[in-house]
């Protein structure tokens, strides 16, 4: 019983972690940015990481000195944790549009073998961003 309920601690501290996590920029192994507007749109993956990475929009205050406007963790996938929920989750390619992040986010599910492939957008409108929406995800064959 001591254990189950061990592993069920962990189990939640680790889902409430990822979703809450802090951002180390020393150990910040991918950095991306545009400029959208009045705002950059930078996204960041870093080392030790729970999340698949998180995007960021700042913006210039009166004094003319940059802040973080709006900050996402991009730690889920079809309701499931990137960390738990799948034996792999990560980012393979991403790249801006002028409103919009866009990203190939491979996955590779805990039961069935086989990387799935998608593609995923998060629209930024006036320093927002909206929901992540992705395609059907794709079986890599080979």
């Amino acid at each position: 019983m001591k254990k189950i309920l061990f592993f069920s601690l962990v189990f939640v501290s680790l889902s409430v972690s990822a979703r809450t996590e802090r951002i180390n920029y020393e150990l910040a192994t991918e950095v991306k940015s545009k400029r959208m507007g009045e705002y950059v749109v930078r996204y960041l993956r870093t080392l030790g990481s729970m999340c698949m990475g998180h995007v960021q929009t700042l913006h210039r205050d009166k004094k003319k000195n940059w802040f973080i406007y709006q900050s996402k963790t991009l730690c889920e996938m079809d309701g499931k944790s990137a960390t738990t929920g799948f034996a792999y989750a990560g980012i393979k390619e991403l790249f801006f549009e002028e409103n919009s992040i866009h990203m190939v986010i491979s996955t590779m599910p805990l039961v069935t073998g086989g990387e799935y492939l998608r593609n995923c957008t998060i629209k930024v409108n006036k320093g927002k961003f909206s929901p992540m929406s992705c395609d059907k995800p794709e079986r890599v064959q080979g």
